[in-house]
């Protein structure tokens, strides 16, 4: 992989760590909680966006096509995360989540885009995946998994479903179709809040009291999140998407650090076989 697109991946894994333990602390769930989330994105992106955009020589109508698709995969995914979150430990669903997206990520590369990594690059994909789903296998600190654990468990593998429909729709839209990366993401955005609305006016109530309580989690999440995914999707435009997916994975070991060390979820010595593993598989795609 190109030094480049893994100095990216890298810088969106801390991102990405980051912005989701933010959202694990907050109060807020459910679709409503996802499209105040989406406002907060909108305003805190639409000057950067606006002045970093490159200039546009020209327009296709299929990038709308494009940024509608992934809106409604993200919604999925993100409704699916909030009750995978509300369910099950952090450092259990987060890894599980993470690990299956990645997996049926590579697999759609090489079954139905056609890359063809490296040998080298391919071992240490699977040995990222391997480690994140070691990491979720130790991740709880319930010591039996009752109905709840069950339940979130359910909800972090469809979650990871949509990770791979995702990945896999996001690196053709911003390489195939060739949608700016900023703008890309950005439109996005912006549909997911107008597929969302409605639920704004539903819990309108609750927003009130979220924007209150949770007003520094949501900006934290507001100008994390698109980063992160931006700078992953500028790696995808740099290296392919069977190596840029699995090495994204890295922030599994900072989200399961912060779920062990801030919100004393437990259980990080259990997992340090597994971070070594996965370390040694981002050596691995960064030599290969």
């Amino acid at each position: 992989m190109p030094t480049l697109a893994l100095g990216l991946v890298l810088l969106a894994a801390v991102c990405h760590a980051g912005w989701n333990l933010a959202l694990k602390q907050a109060k807020g769930g459910g679709l409503a909680f996802f499209a105040l989330l989406g406002i907060f994105e909108i305003l805190v992106w639409a000057i950067p966006v606006g002045l970093l955009l490159p200039k546009l020589e020209e327009y296709h109508p299929n990038w709308l096509i494009a940024m509608l698709g992934s809106a409604i995969v993200h919604v999925a995914y993100f409704w699916l995360l909030l009750r995978a979150y509300k369910s099950a430990d952090l450092s259990l669903a987060y890894p599980l989540a993470r690990a299956t997206g990645p997996l049926l990520s590579v697999i759609a590369a090489i079954v139905i885009l056609g890359e063809e990594p490296s040998s080298l690059s391919l071992a240490g994909a699977f040995m990222i995946i391997a480690g994140s789903i070691w990491i979720g296998l130790t991740g709880s600190r319930a010591t039996e998994f009752g109905p709840a654990q069950l339940r979130g468990i359910g909800f972090a593998l469809l979650c990871g479903l949509m990770i791979a429909t995702y990945t896999v729709w996001d690196q053709q839209s911003v390489t195939t179709i060739g949608v700016p990366v900023m703008l890309f993401y950005w439109g996005t955005i912006v549909m997911r809040v107008a597929m969302t609305a409605p639920a704004l006016w539903i819990d309108r109530a609750a927003i009130r009291q979220w924007v209150r309580s949770d007003l520094r989690l949501l900006l934290i999440v507001a100008v994390l999140s698109p980063l992160a995914y931006m700078l992953v999707l500028w790696a995808m435009t740099l290296a392919p998407l069977s190596t840029v997916a699995p090495a994204r994975e890295i922030s599994i070991l900072l989200g399961v650090i912060a779920g062990a060390k801030l919100l004393q979820e437990g259980k990080m010595l259990s997992r340090l076989g597994a971070a070594g593993l996965m370390l040694a598989g981002i050596v691995l795609i960064g030599i290969g």
